[in-house]
C-alpha cells in the first residue's frame, strides 16, 4: 500500500475562469499507469464525479487536472471547504492493480503573485497576522485550547497566522481551513549559527533537511497555507535548498519565504516574498531591507537609528514582526502599565500605513500567547496578546480595534503623536457658587496655614513644600494630600530637595491664593513652583526649571533601533492618602499612582540602615544611577549573609540585576524560603538593553506577605554561585520595605504633562523626546473632591 503522503492536491483557475483541482502523485514510475477517480461533495450533494488519467509531469511526479464547476472560492471571510475523495488506480505492466484511497477537506482558490502584490481570487491580499507557537499536543485539553485560541484570534479580525519555531500540526491546519486563516508554515530550523549549531552547510546533515521537507508536505496540502518558510533567524546554507526543491517538486503555486533572504546567493532561486522584521514605523513599508544589517550592525546611519540596506527586488514585502508587543523593556512596563495602551496606537499606525502601501503584503504581531518557560527557556516572555492561561490581555483588545478598522477598510484620522501634549484645563463647575467664601491666612514660626470653610493647606517653612492639605469636615480635618509638589522626571534621577523660599504672590479673596516656591534639586537643577489654590479644592501647579546642572538622558544604540533618550515622564507629583478623593482635572495629562511607603517612618530599610546586620566581607558601593539612596551593599563571598529583624506582616527586598551578579538563598525565620535567587538579568530583558546599560535597578529579590504580625527575621545568604553567562557571583542589596499595621503608607500621584517610552524600540511608534527646558513653564490641575463632588 502506498503512503498517502505522496498524494498532493491543489487548486487553480484556468484561462476560461473555471476552478480546477490538480492531483499530483509522487512515487510512481514511468512504466506505471495511474488513473484517478474523483468525487467532490458539499454538505448535501455530490458536485463532481469523474475519472482521469495522470500524465508524467516530472521524473517522480504524475499529474492530472479536473474542472470543477459550481464550487465557491475559499476566503478568510467565507472559508468554504468541500470533501474531496480520491481513489488512485495503479496498473503495472502485467495489469495488476493497486488502489490508494485519500480523502480531505479542501477549499478552492486562485493564487498569483504580480510584482509586489499577491492576489487571492483576483483580490489583493493584505495580511493582519499574529505569530503563534502552537501548544504542545501533550498538554491537557490540547485541542480545546487550540480551538479557543483560534476563536479569539478570529474575533480579533486576525486573518493570518505565522508559525514560529516549528511547523503546525495537521489538526491546526484543518482548523485554519475550517475557520478561515491564511497560514505561514515554517520548517523546524531557527537560530542556526546563533543559539544552535549551524548545520545548513554540513553534507552529512542533508537527511535532516529532507525529513523536514517531508514533515511540511505530509500536512501541507491545505488551502489555508499561503506561505512556506524554510527557516527563521538563519543565514542561508545549501541544505535549505533541499527543502525548497522538495516543496517545489509538488507545489509550484504557494509562495515561499526565508527569514534572511539577503544571505541567499544570486545564483540560487530567490524567494517569492521578502520578509522584514522590526522595521521602524517611519521607514517605507515596501522596501526589501537587508535584515542581516538591521539585526547585526551596530550604530545608525539616519535619525531613525537604523543601519539599512535595500536589495531592490520587485517582490511583496511581509513584515513578519511589526510593532511587537512590548516585553523586553520590563522596567518601563513595571513603572507605567499605560505602555500597553500606548502600544495600541503603535499597532494602529502600522496597520494604517500598510493599508496605504500596495507593495506591503501586511504584517504580523509577535506574539499570540505569553510563554511559560517550558519551551527554549523563554520564561517571562510576556509577548502575547493572550496570557499564559490563554486569556486576553489589554493588548488583545488594542489589536482587535486596529485590525477591525483595517478589515472593514475604515480608516479615520486620530491624534498626531508627533505633536506636543497640550495641557488644556477643564472648567470647574462650582466656582460661582462659592465666590463669597474668603481665605484665612496665617504665618507661624514653622508653617504657613491657608484655609476657607471647606479646605485647608499647611506649608512647611523649613522645607518650602506643602506639608498637608485636605477637607474641613464637621468631625475635623481630613488629610488628602501629604506632601508636594515634587518634580516628576521618570528616567532622570533628581538630587536631594533643598527649599530656598516660600512666599505668597497674590490673594484674590473670593477666588484664589497664589504661592511661589523656589528651591533646588541638589546637583541637578534649580526650579520654581507656582501654586494656585482655588476655593473649590482645585490646586493648579505650574513649574519652571531655572537652570540645569546635568544633561538629559542621551540617545543610545539598542539591539534594533535607537533608545531615544530623554525622560519617561515630565510633570509633577504629590503624596495622597485617598487617590479616589483627588482627581486630575487637566486634559492631556496622564496620572500614575505608586505606593509610597516612605510616608511612614521606618517602613523603608535602606542598605545602610543599622537594622541590617551584615556578616562577612560586604562592600558598600556608590551608584547614583538608580539605587534608592545612591548606594548598594555587595558581597561575592559564599556564606556571607545580611540579616534583618522586623515586626510586621510582610517584607519586600529590592536589589539590582547585573551581568556581574550571582545567586543568593533567602531564609525566613530560620527556614530556607527561596533558593538560588538570581540577580543576573533574565533572558527576556537582553533584547531591550544597550551595551553598558545592562544594569536594572530596584528589582524585587524576594517578597512575602500575609505573615502573622509578630517579630520575624529575614536573612540573605551569598552562595558564591551564578548563572552560566554571569561574569561574577555578587549579591547586591539596595533596600527593603516593611508591611504591617504600623506602616500605613500612602500613594505618590505622578502627573505627566508629557511622556514617552524611550526604550520601546524595535520599530514601535514612540512620541517625540521629552526634555526639561529652562525657562519653559508648564502646568496641571488636580482637585480635592468635596463631599458634594464625589
Amino acid at each position: 500500500m502506498r503512503k498517502q503522503k505522496l498524494i498532493w492536491l491543489d487548486t487553480a483557475e484556468n484561462p476560461e475562469g473555471q476552478m480546477e483541482l490538480i492531483i499530483k502523485y509522487r512515487g510512481s514510475t514511468s512504466k506505471e499507469n495511474v488513473a484517478a477517480f474523483l468525487e467532490i461533495r458539499d454538505k448535501s450533494s455530490v458536485l463532481v464525479k469523474e475519472k482521469g488519467e495522470l500524465r508524467q509531469d516530472t521524473a517522480r511526479v504524475k499529474t492530472t487536472v479536473f474542472k470543477c464547476q459550481g464550487v465557491q472560492c475559499w476566503t478568510p471571510d467565507n472559508p468554504a471547504v468541500y470533501q474531496v475523495n480520491i481513489v488512485l488506480e495503479l496498473s503495472d505492466k502485467s495489469n495488476e492493480k493497486t488502489y490508494i484511497r485519500h480523502g480531505q477537506k479542501l477549499g478552492f482558490r486562485s493564487l498569483k503573485r504580480q510584482n509586489q502584490q499577491v492576489f487571492w481570487n483576483h483580490k489583493p491580499v493584505k495580511l493582519l497576522g499574529i505569530c503563534y507557537r502552537e501548544p504542545d499536543s501533550k498538554m491537557e485539553n490540547w485541542e480545546t485550547v487550540l480551538r479557543c485560541d483560534l476563536e479569539l484570534f478570529k474575533a480579533a479580525h486576525i486573518n493570518f497566522i505565522r508559525s514560529i519555531y516549528y511547523p503546525f500540526s495537521e489538526k491546526m491546519l484543518e482548523l485554519c481551513d475550517e475557520m478561515g486563516f491564511w497560514v505561514e508554515n515554517t520548517a523546524p530550523f531557527y537560530e542556526l549559527g546563533q543559539t544552535k549549531k549551524n548545520i545548513s552547510e554540513l553534507p552529512h546533515m542533508q537527511k535532516e533537511f529532507e525529513t523536514a521537507a517531508e514533515e511540511l508536505l505530509v500536512n501541507g496540502s491545505h488551502t489555508s497555507v499561503l506561505l512556506w518558510s524554510l527557516g527563521h533567524d538563519c543565514a542561508w546554507g545549501v541544505n535549505f535548498g533541499i527543502i525548497r526543491d522538495r516543496i517545489r517538486e509538488l507545489d509550484d503555486i504557494r509562495l515561499m519565504t526565508f527569514h534572511l533572504p539577503m544571505s541567499i546567493p544570486e545564483e540560487e532561486p530567490q524567494m517569492d516574498v521578502w520578509p522584514v522584521h522590526d522595521i521602524d514605523w517611519r521607514l517605507p513599508f515596501d522596501k526589501t531591507y537587508d535584515q542581516m544589517v538591521i539585526f547585526h550592525t551596530p550604530g545608525a546611519e539616519n535619525e531613525i537609528g537604523y543601519m539599512i540596506a535595500d536589495a531592490d527586488y520587485p517582490v511583496p514585502v511581509l513584515h513578519e514582526v511589526w510593532s511587537p508587543v512590548v516585553c523586553h523593556n520590563r522596567d518601563e512596563i513595571q513603572r507605567d502599565p499605560g505602555i500597553r495602551d500606548f502600544w495600541g496606537k503603535s499597532i494602529r499606525t502600522f496597520v494604517e500605513k500598510s493599508a496605504r502601501t500596495p507593495g506591503c503584503l501586511g504584517g504580523v504581531v509577535l506574539a499570540g500567547v505569553d510563554e511559560d518557560g517550558s519551551f527554549e527557556g523563554l520564561k517571562e516572555y510576556e509577548w502575547g496578546i493572550l496570557d499564559v492561561n490563554h486569556n486576553p490581555k489589554p493588548e488583545y483588545y488594542h489589536l482587535k480595534n486596529a485590525y477591525e478598522a483595517a478589515s472593514k477598510e475604515t480608516y479615520v484620522e486620530w491624534e498626531n503623536e508627533n505633536s506636543a501634549v497640550e495641557t488644556k484645563i477643564n472648567c470647574f463647575r462650582r466656582q460661582n457658587e462659592i465666590c463669597n467664601i474668603n481665605w484665612k491666612i496665617q504665618w507661624t514660626e514653622d508653617a504657613l496655614h491657608i484655609e476657607n470653610d471647606n479646605i485647608f493647606y499647611i506649608f512647611s517653612r523649613k522645607k518650602c513644600l506643602l506639608k498637608e492639605a485636605g477637607l474641613i469636615q464637621k468631625q475635623g480635618k481630613k488629610v488628602l494630600i501629604k506632601g508636594g509638589p515634587f518634580l516628576n522626571t521618570a528616567g532622570f534621577l533628581l538630587g536631594k530637595w533643598i527649599g530656598r523660599s516660600l512666599e505668597i504672590c497674590s490673594v484674590d479673596g473670593a477666588e484664589n491664593v497664589q504661592i511661589k516656591i523656589s528651591g533646588t534639586y541638589e546637583n541637578t537643577l534649580d526650579i520654581c513652583f507656582y501654586l494656585t489654590l482655588f476655593q473649590n479644592g482645585i490646586l493648579e501647579t505650574a513649574y519652571e526649571v531655572q537652570k540645569l546642572f546635568r544633561h538629559m538622558p542621551h540617545r543610545v544604540k539598542a539591539e534594533i533601533g535607537i533608545s531615544s533618550g530623554g525622560l519617561g515622564e515630565k510633570g509633577g507629583a504629590y503624596y495622597v492618602t485617598e487617590p479616589d478623593r483627588v482627581r486630575m482635572v487637566s486634559q492631556g495629562c496622564k496620572v500614575r499612582l505608586e505606593p509610597a511607603p516612605e510616608l511612614t517612618e521606618g517602613a523603608i530599610v535602606n542598605n545602610l540602615d543599622p537594622r541590617i546586620n551584615y556578616v562577612g566581607n560586604w562592600i558598600k558601593m556608590e551608584d547614583y544611577c538608580g539605587n534608592l539612596n545612591g548606594s548598594e551593599t555587595l558581597s561575592n563571598t559564599a556564606g556571607d549573609y545580611a540579616e534583618l529583624s522586623f515586626t510586621g506582616t510582610g517584607i519586600t527586598v529590592y536589589g539590582s540585576w547585573d551581568i556581574l551578579y550571582g545567586m543568593c538563598n533567602v531564609y525566613l525565620d530560620g527556614e530556607l524560603w527561596k533558593k538560588d535567587v538570581s540577580q543576573y538579568p533574565p533572558k527576556v530583558d537582553f533584547p531591550g538593553m544597550s551595551r553598558g546599560y545592562e544594569k536594572r535597578y530596584r528589582q524585587i529579590l524576594a517578597e512575602v506577605h500575609g505573615l502573622e504580625e509578630k517579630k520575624h527575621t529575614l536573612r540573605i545568604e551569598v552562595t558564591g554561585t551564578k548563572e552560566a553567562k554571569a561574569q561574577n557571583t555578587y549579591t547586591s542589596i539596595d533596600y527593603a520595605v516593611l508591611e504591617g499595621s504600623s506602616y500605613t503608607g500612602g500613594f505618590k500621584m505622578n502627573i505627566a504633562v508629557d511622556f514617552n517610552y524611550p526604550r520601546m524600540v524595535r520599530g514601535c511608534v514612540r512620541r517625540p523626546d521629552v526634555k526639561l527646558i529652562p525657562g519653559v513653564r508648564e502646568s496641571f490641575r488636580i482637585q480635592m473632591l468635596l463631599e458634594e463632588d464625589k
